[in-house]
């Protein structure tokens, strides 16, 4: 039997970029304190390697940073006094003279400080900072401010080329070794100045573990800690393959455990692993009821496994209306809180300290169970991610004198509801609290979609709230407006791109949902489209469908449940990607958005009236690591990515070109966050020597197209299995966008 801490595992992320009002709003700070998170880390990812915590000496009189502050390559901060902090320029290496965040260090301690029972944890700057710097950081904290931050870890994943202090000063990049012996000197400076910390790492950017084991290895006796990241998955997985991975997080924490029992047996009993970031990879995933479901897996995994303590990544970062945020709650005008939120608002509320075994007679694919226990009470944990059913399920409990009457919180699309159309949540009332019978043996209905906890007393002892006493007689109550229907889809969508869409059953004259289930609706469509289903199921006020387009035109969706009729309608366009030229040579592009592993130029003599692209080959073999002929990023916010349907470019290449190899060629591979390697076809070389040639290449396999919302690079690699020389000139690229 496992014992945790459900609050522990409740933490989050704030970062210098989240606005004060966030940290000045009485609202925000009743429902991060409802949450209950015990550990709260700062001062924000990957900007802690550039973060200066104290800007005293580098800011003048009126506030503003000098960059010109700065000795030995490092900023010239005097730590007898304190001014708010401040970000390093790492293109300069000079502290930034344009924007050095929203809120300073001091601000994010005196937030954490005032959430009931929530204290810090500080990744300090070891990227491009010093270890000198984090031990008077502690030292502020400790013992001048009496923060009493327990937790301090060194960086934040160091291990990736993404980071600020990966590469090194004098060239090369960092290694495990390096960063152990950086982690050493960091430990010890900052238990110099309060022997009572903790300090840990590696904060690697995966559950692969990145630098630690050599950190263990090397420095185990000064590790107080481990902490890694994840997020499983990847951007536009289905879910079934997102909640695959889930299982997957107990191998890399026994690893990483393993690793512990092997450099430090004496103390393996001692050393706490922390997931100090976790969430789905960035999606529309993350803003969805789904959202809720996986997280509520993901937490009872972590207990599982013995995580010590975690932090979801992260409260605050999303900008209201768009979508694909990780935020718990949305900040604005008008913040609402995230069904992630929910799952970890129900974890805290409802898990017990000890984990029980469960098992199912008939086990169901969309069926997940967890089940803890109080002194006093067993708490079930369920969770139904199918669509289309409710699952009934029969719990019998053994060892365990169970009383008859309990309570269960409800999270259904009845309860929150992620609305596409608007990128909010226009249902966000949080679970549905109920009393429930319960007892030794009991059935309990998880409706389709949603997590339900359900409290199960022992006998004598009371278990039901004031609260599911409350809503028990609110849903009982009868009379006022009965309910109508509303069909909601995307007014127009492409023709060849199934569309997902809702029948929602509303109280008439508002926007909440109708509260008791209503028969399923029947769906009917008219037009050059079919649905992937006849009925819609209305148990929760919600019932999903998706249109199957078969050409374009008007199409017309009607759904009725009994008596409630309502009708729909969606504009089909036809599909047809146009070139946008996006990459062209000129002043202020060339450096930020084409990048070459050769000699790069500019070429006003190529083409008539307009620079292009030029790459000069002097007898160079590509390689695994060497091989990129250009590179275009920088892709325009106005292109919406999920669009994009293939790449366009013009080519020239010298007469004077020469290969030995007769397959050699160019090949275009687009990247994007949900798959860093696809190839669209290639272009021999040299073709037509000496004449410009346009290109094109569209993205047709399914796969790619998912990943497309995330798309980031367009490249163009050079494949020869011989040295080439020659000249390449590129013009004019582009991507199809329909």
């Amino acid at each position: 039997m496992r014992r945790f801490h459900p609050r522990r595992l409740c933490g989050t992320n704030i970062a210098v970029w989240n606005e004060p009002a966030l940290f000045a709003s009485p609202q925000i700070h009743r429902w991060l304190a409802a949450l209950g998170s015990r550990i709260i880390r700062m001062p924000g990812g990957s900007y802690s390697d550039i973060l200066f915590w104290n800007g005293n000496g580098v800011r003048d009189a009126a506030g503003r940073v000098d960059p010109e502050r700065v000795k030995d390559g490092y900023p010239t901060i005097d730590y007898s006094g304190y001014a708010p902090s401040f970000l390093l320029d790492t293109h300069t290496s000079a502290p930034s003279a344009t924007w050095n965040g929203n809120v300073d260090v001091k601000t994010e301690h005196d937030f954490i400080r005032s959430l009931p029972g929530c204290q810090p944890l500080v990744t300090v700057n070891a990227g491009t900072g010093r270890a000198e710097d984090a031990a008077q950081w502690v030292h502020w904290a400790n013992k001048v401010h009496k923060y009493n931050v327990r937790y301090w870890e060194v960086g934040n994943e160091l291990e990736g080329t993404w980071e600020a202090g990966h590469f090194l000063k004098g060239g090369g990049e960092l290694t495990p070794a390096m960063y152990a012996h950086r982690y050493l000197a960091f430990a010890k400076a900052m238990k110099a100045q309060d022997p009572s910390v903790l300090v840990g790492g590696a904060a690697s950017g995966s559950d692969a573990g990145g630098f630690t084991r050599e950190m263990l290895k090397e420095d185990g006796a000064w590790v107080d800690f481990v902490s890694f990241h994840t997020y499983p998955g990847q951007p536009e997985q289905p879910e079934s393959e997102l909640l695959a991975n889930i299982p997957k997080l107990d191998p890399a924490v026994s690893r990483i455990r393993g690793w512990i029992r092997k450099y430090q047996p004496e103390r393996a009993s001692h050393i706490p692993i922390c997931i100090t970031e976790w969430n789905l990879a960035l999606s529309d995933s993350t803003d969805g009821l789904f959202s809720a479901l996986f997280s509520s897996e993901f937490l009872a995994e972590m207990a599982e496994s013995g995580v010590d303590f975690a932090n979801q990544w992260d409260a605050f970062t999303q900008t209201p209306g768009t979508g694909g945020g990780l935020a718990l709650i949305v900040p604005g005008a008008h913040p609402f809180r995230k069904s992630q939120y929910w799952a970890l608002w129900l974890w805290r509320r409802y898990a017990g300290r000890e984990l029980l075994e469960t098992s199912l007679d008939h086990p169901q694919q969309n069926l997940y169970t967890c089940a803890t226990r109080t002194a006093n009470s067993v708490r079930l944990m369920l969770v139904n991610t199918g669509h289309d059913a409710p699952i009934r399920v029969r719990v019998s409990l053994s060892g365990f004198n169970a009383g008859a009457a309990g309570e269960q919180a409800i999270l259904s699309h009845r309860q929150y509801f992620w609305d596409r159309l608007s990128q909010r949540a226009n249902w966000d009332a949080g679970p549905l609290v109920l009393p429930a019978a319960t007892g030794d043996s009991f059935t309990e209905i998880v409706p389709e979609y949603s997590v339900v906890w359900v409290r199960i007393p022992r006998a004598g002892h009371r278990a039901v709230t004031p609260e599911a006493a409350a809503n028990r007689l609110t849903l009982g109550r009868t009379g006022g407006p009965g309910p109508v229907l509303r069909i909601e889809i995307k007014p127009s969508a492409f023709a060849d791109t199934p569309a997902t869409g809702w029948v929602r059953a509303y109280i008439a004259g508002t926007n909440k949902p109708w509260p008791h289930p209503l028969p399923p609706a029947s769906l009917t469509v008219t037009g050059p489209a079919r649905l992937d289903r006849s009925l819609a199921r209305l148990d929760e006020s919600a019932g999903r469908f998706v249109l199957l387009p078969s050409g374009s035109g008007r199409v017309a969706i009607t759904a009725e449940s009994g008596a409630l009729t309502v009708t729909g309608v969606v504009t089909l366009k036809p599909s047809i990607p146009q070139p946008r030229i996006l990459w062209t040579w000129k002043p202020g592009v060339s450096g930020a958005s084409f990048t070459s592993d050769w000699k790069l130029t500019g070429d006003a003599d190529a083409r008539a009236n307009v620079t292009v692209a030029r790459v000069d080959l002097q007898n160079v073999q590509p390689t695994e690591k060497v091989r990129n002929l250009l590179t275009f990023t920088n892709i325009p916010p106005a292109i919406r990515k999920r669009n994009v349907r293939g790449v366009v470019f013009d080519l020239k290449v010298s007469p004077s070109f020469s290969c030995t190899d007769p397959t050699a060629g160019l090949w275009v591979v687009m990247q994007s966050q949900a798959n860093y390697w696809m190839p669209l076809g290639g272009v021999p070389l040299p073709g037509t020597p000496g004449h410009w040639k346009s290109y094109r290449f569209t993205v047709t396999d399914p796969k790619q197209i998912a990943a497309m919302p995330d798309l980031f690079n367009v490249m163009l690699i050079l494949r020869a299995g011989a040295p080439v020389s020659g000249t390449v000139w590129v013009d004019r690229v582009g991507l199809l966008v329909r």
